[in-house]
């Protein structure tokens, strides 16, 4: 048996989100390759809007899917310090954080190899620790972890400066984000993206739908 609907009219992303929850439950969710084929089936052919989403790329730890501190815990100020024009996920791929030389902060993919700075001591009197190794984002936390408390975490412009005083060259800090949430708020990670995306074309697609049988990012409109 179909658990999905299928309405017609046209209407932005934002729109059919509207739609779904005054009229059904939600926009459609796929936790599996069966839930897709259904989608496409349903869809017979045409391009339709379903639930993933990634609205909170430029907040703090309010949403599943926006910028968190590798602790864990929730940023007690929500300060950060991106560079001008980013975070921009450019390419579909930018889900780690560095300090550039000048203290600013940019979003890269996280298998990029850097520097990293490290804390140790109470969040509310962490002492910075710059680490010369070459490593990918994941690997700086596991060594951070391992030698000292974690990814350096940074809630105001003093501490930001500590950690400037230590970086010549871009370095890790603890900021990440895991991108694309359910509209639902389901915790699903099946993910069957179209090939080459998501793309993030043009720095402005924050949506989904499906296409030729895979799920593509688009812009809501």
């Amino acid at each position: 048996m179909n658990k999905y609907i299928l309405v017609t009219k046209e209407m932005t992303w934002q729109e059919a989100q509207e739609y779904c929850r005054q009229t059904y439950g939600d926009l459609a969710t796929a936790d599996n390759m069966d839930d897709l084929n259904q989608l496409v089936d349903l869809g017979g052919g045409v391009k339709t809007w379903i639930g993933l989403h990634d609205f909170n790329r430029e907040s703090m730890d309010l949403y599943p899917n926006s910028w968190r501190w590798s602790t864990q815990t929730r940023s007690q100020t929500g300060y950060m310090n991106f560079a001008s024009g980013q975070p921009n996920y450019n390419g579909g791929r930018e889900e780690c954080v560095m300090m550039k030389p000048d203290g600013t902060w940019n979003d890269v993919a996280c298998s990029q190899l850097y520097k990293f700075v490290c804390f140790s001591g109470p969040s509310s009197a962490k002492t910075y620790h710059h680490v010369a190794q070459t490593v990918s984002w994941e690997s700086a936390k596991s060594y951070c972890r391992t030698h000292y408390t974690d990814l350096a975490k940074i809630e105001n412009q003093a501490e930001n400066q500590q950690v400037f005083s230590l970086v010549t060259t871009s370095s890790w800090i603890g900021l990440s984000r895991v991108p694309w949430t359910w509209s639902d708020g389901s915790n699903g990670s099946f993910r069957h993206w179209i090939v080459n995306e998501p793309n993030n074309n043009e720095n402005h697609q924050f949506c989904t739908l499906i296409v030729d049988g895979a799920i593509s990012d688009r812009l809501f409109k």
